[in-house]
């Protein structure tokens, strides 16, 4: 190879990273893919995945600051019923991941402060659970962790389901949300961080009888156009 080969080999190898580093649409706009500097693969999952048991009670809009051409708006937060269900085919093995729901109030932002509580109820599976707090990031986003999972083998395929049932009205109003999609991040040191997780709870348990999040096995097979392109 000659040199001037070798240089555009590697400065095209450099413009794949930063486009992965920043992130990039894959599955016909549904997932938002992105590389983390370790290598590590991060993805967000679309609204548009999801189903819906309330047809009436949402609609698709289109908000400039979204990843997505559309996100969903739900117009009663005591009452979503979205359904979840994902399965992952780019996240890497032997690493900890948060599974975050991304989200925003519609209107104007009313809070200066970088955390809100919420107190939103799902479930996974026939358990329900609460988490009490989101987050808002840069973008007036927020996010809230549902679960934690260590991703152990590519072999272990397994989807993970969630029912997002309601916010609490009384700390979150009447306003309707949009609800960008669910975010699937790999957790920087899973050690230090265990602490400063979204905690859930059973209904019947007490403030002060919070538990850790669950650990779950899954893991997917990253997509071939990236193993092209690294």
């Amino acid at each position: 190879m000659s040199k001037n080969a070798e240089i555009y080999s590697t400065a095209k190898r450099k413009d794949n990273y930063d486009t992965l580093s920043k992130g990039m649409l894959i599955q016909e706009g549904k997932v938002w893919f992105s590389l983390r500097t370790n290598g590590e693969r991060n993805e967000m999952v679309s609204a548009s995945h999801f189903s819906y048991e309330n047809d009436c009670s949402h609609k698709w809009s289109s908000v400039p600051e979204s990843r997505f051409d559309k996100v969903v708006e739900l117009l009663d937060i005591s009452n979503l019923n979205m359904q979840i269900n994902i399965s992952s085919r780019s996240l890497s093995s032997g690493v900890n991941y948060g599974v975050h729901l991304v989200f925003k109030f519609c209107g104007e932002k009313k809070s200066v402060a970088k955390r809100m509580y919420v107190n939103l109820t799902y479930k996974m599976g026939n358990e329900t659970l609460h988490a009490y707090f989101a987050t808002w990031r840069e973008d007036e986003w927020m996010t809230i962790e549902l679960y934690r999972f260590m991703n152990h083998k590519k072999s272990d395929a397994t989807d993970l389901e969630f029912l997002i049932k309601s916010f609490s009205r009384c700390y979150c109003g009447n306003r309707a949300i949009f609800v960008e999609g669910i975010e699937l991040r790999a957790i920087n040191n899973a050690k230090s961080t265990l602490m400063e997780a979204q905690q859930v709870m059973r209904p019947t348990s007490n403030l002060d009888q919070l538990q850790q999040l669950p650990t779950y096995d899954i893991s997917f097979d990253i997509c071939s156009i990236f193993t092209q392109t690294l």
